[in-house]
């Protein structure tokens, strides 16, 4: 017996990526519609992605940069 895949929103998980500052929304162009941001944008993304009934975001940090 075959048994064919099924996928839903349950299984969904949304890829988030943050970056250091405020006011800051950079499309990563190697993933169309998807931003390096700042927290208040992911936080605005955050609560849209939940209304769409996506359960769980992964959030990928970016490093601060040095200053010396």
């Amino acid at each position: 017996m075959v048994r064919e895949t099924s996928l839903s929103v349950n299984d969904l998980i949304y890829p988030m990526f943050s970056a250091y500052g405020t006011r800051i929304k950079k499309e990563i162009s190697s993933m169309p519609g998807i931003y390096q941001q700042s927290i208040e944008h992911i936080v605005e993304e955050a609560q849209e992605v939940y209304d769409l009934g996506i359960p769980a975001v992964i959030l990928f940090a970016s490093r601060r940069r040095r200053t010396r």
